[in-house]
């Protein structure tokens, strides 16, 4: 306001809009090997192992994708290059067995012709049946900076009837890919799951069922940190809630002859959500003539917004406003008949906060980096600024410290509020989504108030 033209606003807050809101930042857990975010020189990435049978012999498909800019790239004579070296070992459940370990280097340079600024590895590893955690580790060979994941696999080499790891893939370029991160955006009409059966023969009935099931899910905003509703505490601390679904697509396969039978199921249409693809047939009894069981497998997926994890729309940059706003001023807002008229409000309030165009957008700059920074740190079964850690981290910004305790995490910040989070079991504990609640405490409002009043203020830090 104070004199400015709506033209000027409305381009100093289009800027901040439209301004890559995100900054680098590690993300410091991931469950079962999932991650999505990084920061230059600390190298993360997704992985996955799938046992399989190749030639008669067991093993395991081994799967990683490097994002190209968590890597340190070097000046050389040509241009610039990253080295990284990715170490793979297999450690056997049974003391009797040995490890197996593979090491393979790798290296990529700026300008090269890539459908993503990312490089995906395969590596195909023998091993012996039996039980294994496979580690991963990834070494950035320039900052000497590593990053770790695991995952537990089976490996057998029997003749039963088994559904191996379900894989998730999709077509680009041409090929065939791994798609391994936990959440997809919706929209990608060429994913889709690949369920392989091995000796089908051994199958009681004729049909191999696939389903995808989607999940009731807390989609829910966090409560401020002193807010102590048991009711709606409840709410958030259920997840997901595996006693209700839905099935939202299905296909019953013909099982045929053969060493193993692939079966494809399209993965389109989706909403965003917590789904699973199941896959369940009978067969005989390893080992047995007469006994029959029933052989499922399932595999978890978020589907989320397809601009995830970024913030990308004008509605999409109203709903984290319940932090900030007042019940008033976020309910005005929301409600809003029309898009012109969301902008209106939405320019208005920050104006309010920012008192001047260039301050206002600033305002708008920091806070939905931070939003954009929990949705990459710390998303679940929901986008990360819905839980109780994006709350945290969008109001209180990155803390000074974090304790990593028994299912438990410890945030100090250099204010002097600490903040408690207990990782909640899940309904089911085959997913891979992780839950962490905070503890509450009457304790916090007065901190609440105070940083929430700082952001009002205009006092961004």
């Amino acid at each position: 306001m104070r004199g400015m033209s709506a033209n000027v606003l409305g381009l100093s807050l289009l800027a901040a809009l439209c301004a890559g809101c995100v900054s680098d930042t590690r993300l410091q857990s991931s469950s079962a090997g999932k991650s999505a975010s990084y920061s230059p020189g600390s190298p993360d990435f997704d992985f996955e192992a799938a046992e399989s049978v190749r030639d008669g012999l067991p093993g395991v498909d081994l799967y990683c994708r490097i994002p190209w800019t968590s890597l340190v790239f070097v000046r050389d004579s040509t241009g610039y290059e990253a080295r990284y070296e990715l170490r793979a070992r297999f450690l056997p459940d049974a003391e009797s067995m040995s490890v197996v370990e593979r090491t393979r280097e790798g290296f990529v340079r700026k300008g090269t012709e890539k459908d993503d600024l990312e490089e995906l590895l395969s590596m195909r590893v023998p091993l012996p049946e039996g039980k294994y955690v496979a580690e991963v580790t990834v070494e950035d060979r320039q900052s000497g900076a590593t990053a770790v994941r695991r995952q537990g696999i089976a490996v057998f080499a029997d003749s039963c009837a088994r559904i191996l790891r379900i894989v998730l893939v999709r077509d680009r370029g041409g090929r065939t890919d791994p798609f391994l991160p936990l959440h997809i955006p919706a929209g990608r009409d060429s994913l889709r799951a690949v369920i392989t059966l091995t000796h089908p023969a051994q199958a009681i009935g004729e049909s191999l069922e696939v389903r995808v099931l989607r999940y009731p899910a807390d989609s829910l905003s966090a409560l401020p940190p002193y807010y102590l509703t048991p009711t709606a505490w409840s709410v958030r601390r259920t997840a997901v809630d595996f006693r209700k679904t839905d099935t939202v697509a299905s296909r019953v396969v013909p099982v045929g002859a053969g060493a193993e039978q692939v079966v494809s199921m399209p993965l389109v249409g989706l909403k965003p959500g917590f789904h699973e693809v199941v896959a369940r047939c009978t067969a005989r009894a390893c080992g047995a003539n007469d006994e029959v069981h029933v052989l499922e497998r399932s595999r978890g997926l978020v589907i989320v917004d397809r601009f995830f994890p970024y913030v990308r729309t004008r509605r999409g940059m109203v709903e984290p406003l319940q932090y900030l706003a007042t019940e008033k001023e976020y309910r005005e807002i929301a409600e809003a008949p029309n898009e012109e008229e969301l902008r209106k409000l939405f320019e208005r309030f920050w104006l309010k906060l920012g008192e001047t165009p260039e301050r206002a957008a600033n305002l708008i700059r920091q806070y939905y980096t931070r939003v954009e920074e929990a949705n990459l740190q710390f998303s679940s079964y929901k986008e990360g600024w819905k839980t109780d850690r994006g709350m945290i981290h969008i109001i209180f910004g990155t803390p000074s410290m974090v304790e990593h305790r028994y299912r438990q995490e410890v945030w100090s910040f250099s204010t002097g509020y600490i903040f408690l989070f207990e990782l909640v079991n899940p309904a089911r504990f085959d997913e891979p989504v992780e839950n962490w609640a905070l503890v509450r405490d009457g304790y916090y409002e007065q901190a609440w108030v105070k940083e929430v009043d700082r952001w009002r203020r205009g006092q961004a830090f």
